[in-house]
């Protein structure tokens, strides 16, 4: 489900036969309608290691969620995605069933929510919640040519679905907020990760 998620939201899907001449919703849209009146409650869409919790698949699917809000005027898709990020972003901004000391990839990837979140309310828990994720980066295990381990419990592996977990969250974090040699630093885990993770005989 998360990867029909992902390629609808970025588009990778041809729309439905007809819909341009048509008034039908799109697959996108039904999709959404779907996730919505089957999980009413975003934070319980989907359990993490047999629980609730921040969650990389279910910021996927608010990620999507987000997009579709935009691209088709849905505020009860948005309203939705704020909610996932609200049972858990407390009033002190820090992330309710977030541990840090796991240093797991995977927790970053809800973090994304977080910059539209910002940006449209203005309100400073999201932003302490984003300084919350970044911290986790600053004292993340890393290779002996600084690409970050997956999670902590694996260590020395580095994983290609690590750099979409992560890299896009450090990337605008340093762009908006610094420092600028961060996205320096974006680039090498791209860079070490293609060096030593491709098998040139295959291009896998």
């Amino acid at each position: 489900m998360t990867c029909l998620w992902a390629a609808q939201a970025f588009g990778q899907i041809a729309p439905e036969p007809g819909a341009a001449r048509s008034s039908a919703r799109t697959w996108g849209q039904r999709l959404a309608d779907t996730t919505l009146a089957e999980h009413p409650e975003a934070w319980r869409l989907r359990k993490s290691d047999g629980e609730y919790r921040w969650s990389y698949t279910v910021g996927l699917v608010g990620l999507g969620l987000y997009r579709l809000s935009v691209k088709h005027d849905e505020p009860a898709y948005y309203r939705y995605m704020r909610s996932y990020v609200d049972h858990y972003v407390g009033a002190d901004g820090h992330i309710g069933t977030l541990a840090l000391d796991e240093y797991n990839l995977d927790s970053i990837n809800s973090g994304k929510l977080l910059f539209p979140l910002l940006d449209d309310t203005g309100d400073a828990r999201y932003r302490t919640a984003l300084d919350e994720l970044r911290r986790q980066l600053e004292w993340q295990p890393r290779t002996h040519v600084g690409v970050f381990w997956h999670k902590r419990k694996y260590p020395w592996q580095v994983w290609l679905d690590g750099l979409y977990m992560e890299a896009p969250f450090y990337a605008e974090y340093a762009a908006r907020f610094g420092p600028s040699e961060d996205l320096g630093d974006v680039v090498r885990q791209f860079r070490e990760s293609y060096t030593r993770l491709r098998d040139p005989k295959t291009g896998l």
